[in-house]
């Protein structure tokens, strides 16, 4: 048939590292940094493609609300 039966098990993944808090949290904060950053263009560009399809008519099978 020329397929191959792979195995549904992962080999084990091993322990984290360990990180001091402080470098923990400043990479969160950038991180969180970065989304709020990024936020409020993503959202402007969901709600320009929701208002687009409503335009063309188009029934927008999962509408997002809020």
């Amino acid at each position: 048939m020329g397929w191959v039966h792979g195995s549904l098990v992962e080999p084990p993944v091993g322990d984290a590292p360990e990180v001091p808090s402080e470098d923990l949290v400043e990479v969160l904060s950038g991180a969180e940094a970065i989304v709020n950053d990024v936020a409020p263009a993503v959202l402007a560009e969901v709600r320009a493609e929701e208002a687009q399809t409503e335009r063309k008519g188009r029934w927008p099978f999962f509408r997002r609300r809020g």
